[in-house]
């Protein structure tokens, strides 16, 4: 154990373009946001083994030594919390802290965030020196557990931050060096289930493959396309790109009434484009906005409806230790 205490912040992420294509071996297009989640490691000062805290459920405490109290969206946590301690041998008694700042269930990337802070923090503190490489692989291993079929983007984007191509478990890093946009990020604030929302695409899939892998096709082309305008700074074309990678997620059958309300109050509100992130059938939308003025405009407008909005900004960090 290198410390008493140890801290790790990963960052959140948009899929900027190719969700659920992705997952289907075509590439995908993501950046990190500053929006982060938060893992604390201490030493416990009573005889239980390990203590466990979270946002998720205020003024709740989970024991891991008792497994059955452990409510389903904690299952990937738990399993994170139990390889690790078996990794390293540890018996030690440690309280656990998981806070975040990225709305949950949402499409940017909540789960995969706290599993690779929880992954770095918890074995930092039992005295491992993981690499990034390996953080990556354990976390997409949770993935698995809470997503069923995940891409793999999520837990990539978190690790290492900036923005990736990613395609058959391959990343490629894209250097941004001068983007000028602004991305803002509504919540419908409708939860819902990746795992669900990926397996209803694939039963579509089954039944209409040949119109499914013309819709990827296309979202293929979207995302080399997009790759080259957001390293050049071209938001105009950005943004129609997004517009028109929304228009094939809804052929998909992702779509929902109240992400179609966001779009359009984006829209009326002067973002030169917008489209949902993620899996879809809710969660968040993200539109891009060239001046700050008209963002705060759109945020405004947006909550006056009930929902949820927010400035995000492109992060090039990762997973990085909080001091």
């Amino acid at each position: 154990m290198n410390s008493s205490r140890i801290t790790y912040t990963a960052p959140g992420k948009i899929i900027l373009f190719g969700e659920h294509a992705v997952v289907y071996g075509y590439p995908a297009l993501a950046i990190a946001i500053d929006r982060r989640a938060k893992c604390t490691v201490s030493s416990y000062s009573s005889d239980e083994d390990v203590v466990l805290s979270t946002n998720l459920y205020p003024g709740k405490t989970f024991l891991v030594s008792c497994k059955e109290s452990f409510p389903s969206s904690l299952q990937a946590i738990l399993f994170l919390i139990k390889k690790l301690i078996d990794n390293f041998q540890s018996n030690l008694p440690l309280q656990i802290d998981i806070s975040s700042s990225i709305p949950s269930s949402s499409g940017l990337g909540s789960s995969a965030a706290v599993s690779v802070a929880l992954t770095n923090s918890l074995s930092t503190f039992l005295g491992g020196n993981y690499s990034l490489e390996d953080v990556n692989k354990i976390a997409f291993e949770a993935e698995k557990i809470q997503h069923g079929q995940p891409s793999g983007i999520d837990n990539n984007i978190s690790t290492y931050g900036g923005s990736i191509l990613y395609q058959n478990g391959l990343m490629e890093q894209i250097t941004i060096d001068d983007f000028s946009g602004f991305w803002v990020i509504a919540n419908s604030m409708i939860e819902r289930n990746t795992k669900d929302i990926v397996a209803n695409v694939q039963k579509n899939y089954k039944r209409k493959q040949e119109k499914t892998e013309e819709i990827f096709h296309l979202i293929h082309s979207i995302v080399i396309r997009g790759k080259e305008c957001i390293k050049n700074n071209k938001l105009d074309e950005i943004g129609e790109l997004m517009k028109e990678n929304q228009t094939l997620l809804e052929q998909l059958g992702v779509g929902h009434s109240k992400v179609t309300d966001l779009l359009l109050i984006l829209k009326k509100n002067g973002s030169v484009g917008e489209k949902l992130t993620g899996a879809g059938v809710g969660g968040c939308v993200v539109g891009l906005f060239d001046n700050i003025k008209d963002a705060h405009s759109a945020i405004k407008n947006i909550k006056k409806k009930g929902y949820q909005a927010f400035t995000a900004n492109y992060t090039k960090i990762g997973v990085t230790i909080d001091d």
